[in-house]
């Protein structure tokens, strides 16, 4: 067996994950999206398995290996090494990959973009082979290669290893339950250290100012009652709470606030099912161990942008 490169097959296996994400949608530009990220990845895996191998950089990455090259390189070095599994694999999906080189330079260079079915089915039947491949190569379980290793705070990677462990183990409910409260916790705690932040980088004397000005301005000499002070009190603790609920977000990019979004509104409805009892709804969701894998890489997501927030706060 090679040594296993985990980063870059973690790396890996998040492509896989967007393009099984895009291929869901019916959104041409999505469908192409996922056409690329699952060639993208098999493209990075063959090339990691023959550096893997003792191939040089220069001969790996030289501008003239194509996919087709590379696939040829990877089976003439599997032949060298007796590596037969990976020759038998190859073959199997060598129609595929035939396929799927074909419809991403169709995508490429005349913007023919397949349908839904068809991009689904590569997207997944990709997921497959990269599967085996690894498992083959570098004896590592694709399921439990995890983000959540970059994570620093140790009760974080467990609370997220404990969540994975009721995945694989089929316990949808719990698994649904914990990865719900662990998303809230954490934006929670998110809400919490950007208050700090926001009340660091926004004073409350000029918050009050800045309200008194307005108040001022807006209806001359009405500040010097006691009760629109009060409500300019009000209105600033209104500002800070605000504040610091919004602040989180402008950590994230467009795409990651889909993202989040996306698995709050998954987890929300399961417990909606779950509290009415209504189990089957759960346990016969469409794909269901996709967007539970989803919901946990967003998790993973949060809690890597809260350790960044957090360093960045003790610094101030």
């Amino acid at each position: 067996m090679s040594e296993a490169p985990i980063n870059i097959l973690i790396y890996i296996k998040s492509i896989v994950s967007h393009a099984i994400e895009h291929a869901e949608s019916t959104i041409p530009f999505s469908l192409a999206l996922a056409i690329h990220h699952i060639h993208c990845a098999i493209e990075w895996l063959l090339r990691i398995i023959l550096l893997s191998w003792g191939m040089k950089e220069r001969d790996v990455f030289h501008p003239g290996v194509t996919f087709t090259k590379l696939i040829d390189m990877v089976k003439s070095k599997a032949r060298e090494g007796n590596q037969q599994f990976v020759i038998d694999l190859i073959d199997k999906y060598s129609v595929y990959l035939e396929r799927l080189n074909y419809l991403r330079n169709q995508i490429q260079h005349r913007l023919a973009i397949p349908d839904h079915k068809t991009v689904y089915e590569f997207a997944s039947q990709g997921e497959e082979f990269i599967k085996h491949l690894i498992g083959n190569v570098f004896n590592v379980n694709y399921e439990e290669l995890s983000p959540r290793i970059f994570i620093v705070t140790k009760n974080y990677r467990d609370m997220v290893e404990k969540i994975e462990s009721l995945l694989r183990e089929g316990k949808y409910i719990d698994c649904i339950k914990e990865l719900r409260n662990a998303l809230y916790d954490i934006m929670g705690e998110f809400t919490e250290l950007t208050g700090d932040m926001f009340a660091y980088l926004i004073p409350q004397e000029k918050l009050v100012s800045r309200i008194a000005d307005i108040i001022n301005k807006e209806y001359p000499g009405s500040y010097a009652n006691p009760e629109v002070r009060a409500l300019a009190y009000d209105l600033r603790v209104m500002g800070l709470v605000m504040g610091s609920t919004l602040l989180p977000i402008m950590f994230f990019t467009e795409d990651e606030r889909i993202r989040l979004f996306r698995a709050k509104s998954f987890l929300d409805e399961m417990i909606e099912a779950i509290g009415k009892g209504d189990l089957k709804r759960v346990l016969e969701y469409p794909n269901l161990d996709m967007r539970m894998r989803e919901a946990i890489d967003a998790l993973i997501m949060v809690m890597l942008k809260y350790e960044r927030a957090k360093s960045l706060v003790e610094r101030l």
